[in-house]
């Protein structure tokens, strides 16, 4: 709604008072009804892009329970870093759809088990910049898609970040991702193991992988990996 201003006497203190109590409910009003549309189109985009990232899955284009399991690990490590509650719960939703610009890539590109031609590798740097797109509105949780494969050296992509330039949600998601990549079985390789892949990413920190992030995944008690 609008909230219309009417003139008040000027010379009569009272009734310009009683009247700006007037406006408080109004503006209150009009101020929630905002918020409760922003939260509706925000639960809208999530369920589309949540309905996106299943059938990216049923048709064999992600692996099974991959976003999920990355959502469980940069929660930790957030924990570990003591983010706040609100800034966990981003930092989890990204990590949950951090992969939902690939419905833009085709199948055949996501699922080849060879090595990708300049071209394909193009097309599948692309699915950070479709995934934040898609997740508008969610401000800080489309940055943190965009910028998951930054990397601390420059080399990252879309972007080519460095250092600090990095969103720490971001870099959080990126480790949490190489993590459960490392640990999980693939056609083409078998799984490190949880001693193995932290070395690893231990390893690079600072180069591949945001320095804080690193040093939150390896606080993480080894039971919640």
């Amino acid at each position: 709604g609008i909230t219309r201003l009417r003139p008040v006497d000027a010379t009569n203190d009272a009734a310009g008072d009683q009247y700006l109590l007037g406006l408080v409910p109004q503006t209150l009003g009009v101020a929630l009804e905002s918020e409760l549309n922003r939260q509706a189109a925000e639960q809208n985009a999530l369920q589309v892009a949540l309905s996106m990232l299943d059938t990216l899955e049923g048709r064999g284009s992600l692996y099974a329970g991959h976003s999920r399991r990355v959502a469980r690990i940069s929660g930790e490590i957030s924990g570990a870093l003591g983010l706040s509650p609100r800034l966990r719960s981003v930092v989890e939703t990204a990590a949950r759809l951090h992969d939902v610009g690939e419905v833009g890539v085709p199948d055949g590109v996501l699922q080849r088990e060879g090595p990708l031609s300049s071209a394909e590798q193009d097309l599948v740097r692309m699915h950070p910049v479709i995934g934040a797109r898609i997740l508008a509105p969610f401000g800080e949780a489309s940055a943190f898609v965009r910028h998951h494969h930054e990397r601390p050296d420059g080399r990252g992509y879309p972007d080519g970040l460095e250092g600090d330039e990095i969103p720490l949600g971001a870099g959080i998601i990126g480790v949490a991702e190489a993590y459960e990549a490392m640990t999980s079985t693939r056609p083409y390789r078998r799984s490190r193991s949880r001693k193995e892949a932290l070395s690893e990413i231990e390893r690079l920190k600072g180069a591949q992988f945001v320095t804080d992030a690193v040093d939150g995944l390896l606080s993480v008690p080894g039971d919640r990996l």
